[in-house]
């Protein structure tokens, strides 16, 4: 813990201003807004005089010189002047910066929550282990496309835990484990829950909280922009009632004072993860320090912060489970429920811009907005779409003759996933993961239109988004499972069968795929946010032509053929759409659409069409 709070910079603002509160209280200085919570906190573990005490301290150690772990804009200041909610919001950029830097913060990458995957990384958990606490916030940007009024009526229950690695104090590897979580909203504050104690637990095991209400739901009300939870797994010992009447008494005085609407402002609504990972980050790290110095026989084996914006609300509460990791002094992956109201993903109104030789036009908006990226394919002189309703119906609609036909839906298909397109023997091909996670596809004529759905084998189902390319008249699909790699269909009149990739690439994202040069080609992203590239040639399977260097993304790309050159659509780490060509190198990448940055939600879509590029996105 000391080691985390270490080397601050800017960061442990919150601690500093606590303890400053603490020093301005000890001589007779009125608390300010910020003040009052930290100290009301504070009161949970000391007493009034442990708090001017440690005021004391604080204001001794300053005086001595400068104090590693507290920043200079808290040390700095004169016990006459106080520490505002105002000073926090107007300080906080930098902290937040300096928190995201951090291996114990984790940003939660949403594609590889929707697929089901793990969202922590390696460096992440070692961190946690090493420290004892973290904190995970969403990377994607909100959609404000609904009024803030707009609430939903969240349950999340804890299910079970399963103990990879024992705390071990006991003889024989055995724990008695229980969970203590807070949790609360940009609307509602949720009750202070502790578990059921776990008696002689062991490595390997799965242990199953009660079915009461009482022993398993950690937050049931209303939710607008997202929701924060504090956990703690505890590994008892030999502490006594009080200990466990301290602890609730702390729980519900961080539940009252600092997990409250404040943060929420704080950190922007979520938005940047930084600044509300950072303000999650902060309060768990001054928590921390209060249990250092409590008298307790108990181990607090790790403490995480979890944030969860409405687009992982709306994954939860899809797929109705979640695994979340507590690597400390022992190892519990802890799965939760959902259980409320079905959230709506946040949409984004479609929009497109076209580059005409060297040339990009300004962005274009469409009257209709979609759950999921869109996908674009030329087909007989049209340019045709698909994307994603609300309510989970696929759409299509077509450019003809310089407008946009009225969409309607691709027969009775649904899904929370983007579809794929693409063209081959003279067909419009559709691909699409359905809500039951089976992957489908149709083709399409302008005769006949869209055929009946088929599935595929269930044992090919993916993890996300399928990828369509035509290759030597033939229709080949990419499709991630749920392991992360990715997995090769071709159509010649049927599906020969998915075949897995000879390269052994890994992603937690949708695979780029396109015609050009005689070959077929992929773009991925990788786990670490940089940019792979690799083609198929008419033998030998997949060849990886390695890392783009200087690239990284946080999405899915898009690839497609024009003007004799390969070209890519990324998001880089900023959020801002560039593109980039390939002829036997990459080129740099540019704005997309000239000057002005475009921002989108997640990955786009692209197609060259009557001798221009069409790229599309949501944003």
């Amino acid at each position: 813990m000391a080691r985390a709070l270490a080397g601050a910079g800017k960061r442990n603002v919150l601690l500093g201003a606590a303890l400053h509160g603490a020093d301005r209280l000890r001589q007779g200085k009125t608390p300010t807004d910020l003040e009052q919570k930290l100290l009301a906190t504070m009161r949970a573990a000391l007493t009034e005089q442990e708090i001017r005490d440690w005021g004391k301290v604080y204001r001794e150690a300053v005086g001595s010189g400068a104090v590693d772990m507290l920043p200079a804009v808290i040390t700095g200041r004169p016990v006459t002047s106080g520490y505002t909610f105002t000073d926090l919001k107007a300080d906080f950029a930098p902290v937040a910066q300096e928190h995201a830097a951090q291996p114990i913060m984790s940003v939660v990458d949403q594609e590889t929550l929707a697929a089901g995957g793990g969202v922590d990384s390696a460096t992440f958990l070692n961190a946690t282990r090493e420290v004892g606490f973290g904190a995970s916030a969403p990377r994607t940007v909100p959609s404000d496309e609904l009024p803030p009024a707009t609430s939903y009526r969240v349950k999340v229950e804890l299910e079970k835990f399963h103990v990879v690695r024992a705390v071990g104090d006991a003889g024989g590897g055995k724990d008695e484990i229980y969970w203590c979580v807070t949790a609360t909203s940009d609307k509602h504050k949720g009750p202070v829950f502790r578990s059921q104690e776990f008696g002689g637990v062991r490595q390997g095991n799965d242990y199953h909280f009660r079915p009461e209400p009482a022993l398993r739901v950690v937050f049931d009300g209303a939710v607008s922009s997202g929701l924060a939870l504090h956990i703690m797994c505890w590994e008892a010992d030999q502490s006594t009632s009080e200990w466990y009447d301290k602890l609730q008494t702390a729980m519900q005085a961080l539940c009252d004072q600092l997990f409250d609407t404040w943060q929420w402002q704080v950190g922007g609504m979520i938005g940047d993860p930084g600044l509300i990972g950072g303000v999650m980050l902060e309060v768990i790290g001054m928590i921390a320090w209060f249990i250092s110095i409590w008298r307790n026989e108990d181990d607090l084996s790790c403490e995480r912060g979890i944030v969860l914006d409405r687009q992982a609300l709306a994954v939860l509460a899809h797929r109705g489970t979640s695994d979340w990791h507590f690597n400390g002094d022992g190892y519990h992956k802890l799965t939760v429920k959902y259980s409320g109201d079905k959230v709506p993903f946040p949409t984004g109104t479609l929009e497109y811009v076209v580059r005409s030789g060297s040339t990009w036009s300004a962005p274009v908006a469409l009257p209709w907005k979609s759950i999921t990226p869109p996908a674009l394919a030329s087909y007989k002189g049209k340019l045709y779409a698909t994307f994603v309703r609300a309510d989970q119906a696929v759409m299509w609609t077509r450019l003809e003759n310089g407008a946009w036909k009225k969409p309607e839906r691709v027969g009775g298909d649904q899904s929370y996933y983007a579809p794929a397109l693409s063209v081959a023997r003279n067909k419009l091909y559709y691909a699409v993961t359905g809500k039951n996670d089976y992957l489908y596809y149709r083709t399409y004529t302008e005769d006949g239109g869209w055929g009946e759905a088929a599935s595929m084998h269930s044992t090919e189902s993916p993890a996300m988004a399928p990828s369509l390319a035509m290759f030597q008249d033939e229709m080949w699909m990419t499709h991630v499972r749920d392991t992360g790699i990715p997995w090769l269909n071709i159509h010649n009149g049927s599906w020969r069968g998915a075949y897995q990739d000879t390269i052994w690439w890994s992603t937690r994202n949708p695979v780029g795929m396109a015609n050009w040069g005689g070959y077929v080609w992929r773009i991925m992203r990788k786990s670490d946010d940089t940019v792979h590239f690799s083609r198929h040639g008419t033998s030998g399977g997949w060849k990886d032509l390695g890392q783009v260097s200087g690239w990284k993304t946080p999405s899915g790309m898009a690839l497609a053929p024009y003007d004799n050159r390969l070209w890519v659509l990324l998001r880089d780490m900023d959020g801002v759409l560039r593109a980039a060509n390939y002829y036997s190198s990459w080129s740099t990448t540019h704005f997309v659409g000239g000057s002005t940055p475009i921002r989108p939600m997640d990955e786009p879509a692209a197609a060259a069409h009557d001798g221009k590029l069409y790229v599309m996105y949501r944003r």
